[in-house]
């Protein structure tokens, strides 16, 4: 949670933090109540050295991903009703799968 300061620009009043289960897969969900994310932007998001108009070095969304995708996972956005939402989707740990 270090980096949300940074990117706190992006949000009107509020962010929520929520985790679904879904199947094998444990979704944290951050929402905010954010300006919608454009469709073109939407599709280079996660990208390497995608940097939105207030961007830093691009990096952070595509590290993100990554790691989620080295986990078993995955990370992606969508625009929702009041704002943006941001999945990041982990395997659920199985002590017996060890």
């Amino acid at each position: 949670m270090s980096c949300a300061p940074l990117h706190i620009r992006y949000v009107k009043t509020k962010i929520r933090i929520f985790l679904k289960e879904d199947g094998a897969n444990y979704i944290i969900v951050f929402e905010n109540d954010g300006k919608p994310i454009e469709q073109k932007t939407m599709e280079m998001l996660f990208d390497k050295f995608y940097k939105g108009p207030k961007g830093s070095f691009g990096l952070g969304l595509y590290i993100a991903r990554k790691i989620a995708i080295f986990h078993g996972g995955d990370i992606w956005a969508e625009n929702v009703e009041n704002g943006v939402q941001f999945h990041v989707a982990l395997k659920k740990y199985n002590e017996e799968e060890k």
